[in-house]
């Protein structure tokens, strides 16, 4: 499902009054583990980082429904993680809010379980791509996914840490990865981000 579907579900299925919009700066905290499931979220802008056990298994971005698996799994306490990689935009769905929804509107329960099964199947594919891929080469391919194009050139937005986490590897081996780009004239390392100096280059050998 396409992610200006879930926008126009969600704009549908639920009306203003049924929830709260909330903001969250860089860095924050939507809910941890062992929190309990009281709340399912909709990503309207922004980018979130979804852990367990300290290690990235997803990276949400606009228009996508958070806290449904926790929700499907009838969990009472979500079993991961959620914080924000950017300032981010979100619709604060109460569970009772959201389960009158899918008891108004057969269709939505439909969607929301194709949803759930789609997110299980990419979880699995990404799973399985962390086990074939070296180190060096997940941490290369995040480069590559993430990098933002502007007027002067390419630029990683992220911090050495950052990239750490959502590599799953230690800090360690992502600065000494990321000297070796720079040595390479791959990359140049500037504060809190990072200027792609030879992005073809930078491709090739995250593909190569």
């Amino acid at each position: 499902m396409k992610n200006q579907d879930l926008a126009v579900i969600t704009s549908i299925y639920f009306s203003e009054a049924d929830v709260m919009h909330i903001e969250l700066e860089k860095g924050e905290t939507l809910f941890n583990i062992k929190d309990s499931v009281s709340h399912i979220y909709f990503l309207k802008k922004g980018e979130l980082s979804i852990l367990k056990n300290n290690q990235l298994i997803w990276q949400s971005y606009h228009d996508e429904f958070i806290g449904i698996s926790s929700y499907f799994n009838k969990d009472l306490y979500y079993s991961y993680e959620v914080k924000t990689n950017k300032k981010s935009t979100l619709l604060k769905i109460a569970i009772a809010d959201f389960e009158s929804a899918l008891q108004k509107f057969p269709a939505l329960n439909k969607e929301l379980m194709k949803l759930f099964n789609d997110r299980i199947n990419l979880t699995l594919e990404r799973a399985q791509s962390h086990l074939t891929l070296t180190r060096k080469k997940r941490l290369l391919r995040i480069l590559v996914e993430k990098v933002e194009h502007n007027q002067n050139g390419y630029i990683f937005n992220y911090t050495v840490k950052e990239i750490a986490e959502f590599v799953g590897v230690p800090l360690n081996f992502a600065k000494r990865t990321l000297d070796a780009l720079q040595d390479k004239k791959l990359i140049c390392l500037i504060q809190n981000s990072i200027e792609i100096i030879d992005f073809k280059g930078l491709k090739r050998a995250a593909l190569g």
